[in-house]
């Protein structure tokens, strides 16, 4: 399982903003962490 890091809490807000901006990011992450292997196509 990979885990996004953030060196900083003003990184981190901008990129949770987009994330929750942007519905399918968060659909494909869900589905990535159900299956990562044979989820969205992922290699």
């Amino acid at each position: 399982m990979h885990k996004l890091f953030t060196a900083n809490s003003k990184t981190e807000k901008i990129l949770r903003e987009y994330i929750n901006s942007r519905k399918d990011i968060k659909n494909k992450l869900d589905k990535l962490k159900e299956n990562p292997y044979k989820a969205n196509s992922a290699h």
